[in-house]
């Protein structure tokens, strides 16, 4: 399973952000502050959330995905007081969080939380993923670590 493309709007250093990845090798660079691990990150906890959702049938289980996804968030991302809603880029008012991710076979997998969400997301995903087993790994850069995942 691959990761085609990955759209962000309001989350974290990224205002609006939309990427199309090679189905080869993707080299992503860029000066300090810009992203970049943020980028990885994201996809990852996506990545790593379909796996742990999927039972041994390599099917789907959309009930789990919800908690799942907001536990590898705050794990990853360690937000003040574990609230995903301080991952939203900030702004005066309210504001919302989107991320939607096309994998390899059409699939989508996209998740929303406003900046007051603590332990809740809205989560779509179309058509129901059907994966093999896998394994996503993160090797953080040097300077970065995931201590709660």
């Amino acid at each position: 399973m691959k990761i085609k493309s990955i759209d962000i709007q309001n989350f974290m250093a990224f205002n609006s952000l939309d990427v199309r990845f090679s189905p080869q090798i993707n080299i992503i660079f860029g000066e300090n502050g810009t992203g970049k691990s943020a980028l990885l990150k994201v996809m990852y906890t996506a990545m790593k959330s379909i796996a742990e959702a999927a039972n041994g049938k390599g099917e789907f289980a959309t009930e789990k995905m919800e908690s799942i996804i907001i536990d590898k968030l705050v794990g990853v991302f360690m937000p003040e007081n574990d609230s995903v809603g301080r991952l939203v880029t900030r702004q005066q008012g309210s504001n919302r969080s989107d991320i939607k991710l096309k994998l390899s076979d059409n699939e989508e997998l996209s998740m929303g939380f406003g900046n007051c969400q603590t332990k809740h997301m809205d989560i779509e995903i179309y058509p129901e993923i059907k994966t093999d087993n896998f394994v996503p790994v993160f090797i953080p850069p040097s300077g970065t670590s995931l201590k709660r995942i």
